[in-house]
């Protein structure tokens, strides 16, 4: 009905026609009119969308994307410590202590002024400290005593405390305990792979080390701490706070989650292929209730029984985005939001600090549950 309307508007000579088409083509006008802006922001927008996500596809396909932190900003701040309360601490090196020095070296002032040639009178003696690396490797040699049983004829060989593996023969020659846990370091803590590692090592020690040896001494250590880790996760089933996380990666190429669980005195780490609770049920089990916080991700409800609270940094940041997506009247009530979250972080971080109480704080979040009631 409104396309042979409009059809017979357009056929029909204004000076002519009825008085109802001419006010309907007036308010279709007026209608395209208010529309076109409208129709012109989200054309804008569309375009805006589609070149970043074709930024992004670009930039995951670099190399050096993660590294990447994107165009130079028009104001940046001024490198250097900052003033006033966030200037910071001056960092140095304390002296160590007076039976922790190696060894010690003199350094004689000159007999004579570089200046002008007279002679110098010593007036003081200064100290200075230096904390340097070994640069050539400790080896040590380990004779091993071997022995036969009398009675069963069993093979017995002596260890000695210090020793790694108890190989011989082609396996004989080992890394020690310090190198073997630097290697852990290099690789596990500071992320860098087994060749390069074992480029650290033959750089800075003269100690040949293969990508297999710096491969296989991190599973052997995980293999020790396997009691550890069973230690590790009895702390989590048995605390009343947990607060998970994950982060994705991979693991030889393909997607892979690192999950992580933080007690009140432990710390557990698990590798899982995927997001999902699984892995929150095997360590903490479902019948887990104590409080946990997270950030809102659909699978961390798994515990029905345990008290669930998200975390508010996530929530913040999301109802920012809401307000910078939002149009018109649709601001208030994300504002509104970030108002009554600001506010109740705030109290809260005045009651460490004596200005309010504990009773004053219970009476508060009555207060500011029934705001986000009232908002929801």
């Amino acid at each position: 009905m409104a396309l042979a309307t409009v059809a017979s508007i357009r056929v029909c000579d204004p000076v002519s026609a009825p008085a109802f088409l001419v006010e309907e083509l007036q308010k279709l006008r007026a209608r395209v009119e208010q529309l076109l802006p409208e129709n012109e922001r989200l054309r804008r927008e569309l375009d805006q969308a589609k070149a970043d996500r074709d930024a992004a596809r670009r930039a995951g396909q670099r190399q050096a994307a993660p590294c990447s932190k994107g165009p130079p900003k028009s104001r940046p701040k001024k490198p250097g410590r900052q003033r006033g309360a966030a200037h910071g601490r001056h960092g140095h090196r304390p002296a160590p202590p007076a039976d922790r020095v190696d060894a010690t070296r003199d350094a004689p002032s000159p007999t004579a002024c570089p200046d002008c040639g007279g002679p110098l009178r010593e007036t003081d003696v200064a100290t200075q400290f230096q904390a340097e690396i070994p640069r050539r490797p400790l080896r040590r040699q380990f004779d091993i005593h071997i022995g036969c049983c009398s009675a069963c004829g069993k093979r017995v060989q002596g260890r000695h405390p210090r020793q790694t593996p108890d190989a011989l023969g082609a396996c004989a020659s080992q890394v020690g305990p310090d190198g073997q846990a630097a290697i852990g370091v290099l690789n596990k803590t500071s992320g860098l792979s087994h060749a390069k590692t074992a480029a650290v090592f033959a750089a800075l020690f003269g100690i040949k080390l293969t990508r297999g040896a710096s491969a296989q001494i991190p599973l052997r250590a995980a293999k020790r701490l396997e009691a550890a880790d069973q230690e590790t996760r009895r702390e989590i089933k048995g605390t009343s706070r947990l607060t998970p996380d994950e982060t994705g990666g991979r693991v030889g190429g393909k997607p892979a989650w690192l999950h992580a669980w933080v007690g009140g005195r432990a710390t557990c780490y698990a590798i899982d292929p995927r997001r999902s609770a699984d892995a929150l049920e095997r360590v903490a089990g479902i019948g887990w209730a104590g409080q946990m916080t997270h950030d809102g991700y659909s699978t961390d409800g798994r515990c029905p029984q345990a008290t669930h609270q998200q975390c508010l940094r996530h929530i913040l940041r999301r109802v920012r985005e809401l307000e910078a997506k939002a149009q018109r009247g649709a601001v208030h009530y994300p504002r509104k939001l970030l108002a009554l979250f600001t506010e109740a972080v705030h109290l809260r971080n005045r009651h460490p600090q004596g200005e309010v109480t504990a009773r004053q704080l219970r009476e508060a979040r009555q207060g500011f549950d029934w705001g986000l009631r009232a908002l929801a």
